[in-house]
């Protein structure tokens, strides 16, 4: 039965944008409440799964007799309380993906005012229906559990879920995305929650790893002087006297980290934005790498490793640099390439978008142009956000945009690039990046190179970018690669440059508030 004001706000809905537009706002006002129903049936399933309560639609019986019997019993009606579970997540997601459907529809086609105030309505109506059902769930758990004599022992291997289910879901969706085949255990769904950086306690002191890492900075010091021997000695001592720290995790979640380290069908990565983590089929995730490899505009394969060669030509132009007196003994032994890293090549899920596509990282930490890539970084980062365009953080967005006022043929857009860093033409960025250079007073105040020197020097990081993947060797043949130090200041200045040139070729340039696609 609806309400007054409800009826108020359907009649004057339909008298003023149509019965289409009366019709989603029903139809939206009753995916919530459903929505809110069903959400409250799986707080209590869950709740019922984790106190050993079996729900009495799914209670089994046998004429079969014994313990045995019984046991088996008793296993079906869990796994039956689990697929529950399955099927009401997946009747959610279908619930949300309809909402979000007719969301976009009212979005575009109400009026700001009155689209918020349908928004308004329904979060109303939602709260509501939960309140309903919650209550009625929290008298049936209670009867439940008063009346069930066969209270069961907890699966051990599985922690307790909070109470708050719906709370334990929001951190669920937040933290951990599985959009693999594995059904996670709530003991790996609790340790991946702690995130990739999570530092777990070591069973036992790892004295191999103290030892190397006091010899590597003894060689800092010198390594047979005095102050190195006193490093050794202290070190002894404290290895002597050390203790095995207590363990930040519990035993069922050092469990479930060896069955998923063990689990060769699946891969854990960082999502793209955000802290989460990533849970992908191995096959999946590999298919995705390969298609991005697959594009021969972008990559390259090729027969053998070009470390020697990319690392002799930076050598060289380092020699020329150095006895021209441009750079000094200290700097060129910084930049010289003594360790020869191949740079490795992953891809991180954009869980954000349609698909899940993967962007595509080159890890280059240690490889022989990545000290010389942000020695070049430090010079040019002072040329990026020169444009009045330039937007510093969202803080600086909201003040920008806070003096604009749109008019009534006038609307606010935003625009994506599509794998920005890779689309970025090498040759183009050079000659923008040596025209900035040239017109910069106070570049001497940062390095003694020329523009030209120093163009050369980001000429060579963004044309030896190569990886290895799957074992096979690649070469980027355009674009900047993420993982570079250099790449996302090219990435702007090319994108700053473009936008100035389109403004330019606008008769009537429109009122931009900044590179939103950066």
């Amino acid at each position: 039965m609806s309400t007054p004001q409800q009826s108020k706000l359907h009649s004057r809905l339909e008298s003023e944008h149509g019965r289409m537009a009366t019709k989603l706002v029903r139809r939206i006002e009753f995916l919530e409440r459903k929505s809110a129903r069903f959400r409250n049936h799986l707080h209590f399933t869950l709740h019922c799964k984790h106190h050993g309560v079996t729900p009495a639609s799914l209670k089994l019986k046998s004429s079969v007799k014994g313990i045995t019997a019984e046991r088996i019993l008793q296993r079906a009606q869990h796994q039956l309380v689990g697929e529950r579970i399955r099927q009401i997540y997946a009747t959610l997601n279908n619930i949300k993906q309809q909402i979000a459907d007719i969301d976009e529809q009212l979005f575009t086609e109400l009026p700001m005012e009155t689209y918020s105030e349908v928004k308004e309505w329904v979060a109303h109506a939602h709260k509501a229906e939960w309140d309903k059902c919650r209550s009625r769930q929290q008298t049936k758990f209670a009867r439940l559990s008063s009346s069930d004599k066969q209270t069961k022992t907890r699966d051990k291997n599985r922690p307790i879920v909070p109470v708050n289910q719906q709370e334990h879901k929001e951190v669920t969706d937040r933290w951990v995305i599985n959009k693999s085949d594995k059904e996670l255990t709530a003991a790996e769904l609790s340790v991946l929650q702690k995130g990739l950086n999570y530092a777990v306690s070591p069973s036992k002191i790892p004295v191999v790893e103290f030892i190397t890492g006091v010899e590597s900075a003894t060689k800092l010091i010198g390594h047979d002087s005095d102050e190195a021997s006193r490093l050794r000695l202290d070190c002894v001592d404290i290895l002597e006297h050390a203790k095995v720290p207590d363990s930040n995790i519990s035993k069922e979640e050092r469990a479930a980290l060896r069955d998923l380290k063990s689990d060769n069908n699946i891969m854990i990565l960082p999502a793209d934005k955000g802290r989460a983590t990533v849970v992908m089929n191995k096959t999946s995730y590999q298919d995705k790498a390969n298609e991005l490899l697959a594009d021969k505009n972008t990559y390259e394969l090729i027969k053998k490793d070009p470390t020697a060669k990319y690392k002799n030509l930076l050598v060289d132009q380092l020699k020329v640099l150095k006895d021209e007196e441009w750079i000094d003994f200290k700097l060129y032994r910084q930049l010289y390439p003594t360790t020869a890293v191949v740079p490795k090549f992953y891809g991180l899920p954009k869980v954000h978008k349609p698909s899940c596509p993967l962007r595509p990282i080159v890890a280059s930490r240690g490889s022989i142009t990545y000290d010389t890539a942000k020695f070049v970084a430090n010079i040019l980062s002072p040329l990026v956000g020169k444009s009045e365009r330039h937007l510093q953080n969202s803080e600086d967005l909201v003040n920008k945009m806070s003096k604009f006022t749109l008019g009534p043929e006038e609307c606010l857009v935003s625009f994506d690039v599509t794998a920005l860093f890779t689309c970025v033409p090498v040759d183009e960025s050079l000659v923008i990046v040596k025209d900035l250079l040239t017109a910069d007073t106070t570049l001497e105040s940062r390095t003694d190179l020329s523009p030209q020197q120093v163009t050369d020097l980001l000429s060579t990081c963004l044309k030896t970018t190569y990886f290895v993947y799957n074992e096979k060797f690649y070469v980027q043949r355009e674009g900047a690669a993420m993982g570079s130090p250099v790449s996302p200041i090219i990435a702007n200045l090319f994108m700053e440059n473009f936008e100035e040139k389109a403004l330019q070729s606008c008769a009537n340039p429109p009122q931009i508030l900044g590179a939103l696609c950066r």
